[in-house]
């Protein structure tokens, strides 16, 4: 939340300027995760601010993308072809 958070403030933008979020993931889905992190945080075993709405975003849309093409998709902005 803290990163989010600092990164907006650097870009001089809010929280409603974020049009898209990926996330990756590597070894288990995201959303199911993000949809228990109440029941976590409330059981105390995550830290409050994993509820932030500054590290869910609860109103920005998202696309879940495997790691590994993660990955590849990063290094297609520097191959040397069109």
């Amino acid at each position: 939340a803290a990163a989010v958070e600092y990164a907006l403030e650097g870009a001089g933008a809010t929280v409603k300027d974020i049009v898209l979020v990926v996330v990756n993931n590597h070894h288990c889905r995201v959303a199911p995760f993000e949809e228990q992190v109440p029941w976590h945080v409330a059981m105390g075993q995550y830290p409050p601010s994993t509820a932030s709405p500054f590290n869910l975003l609860p109103d920005v849309p998202s696309y879940e993308l495997s790691h590994h093409l993660a990955h590849a998709w990063s290094a297609l902005a520097a191959a040397p072809f069109d």
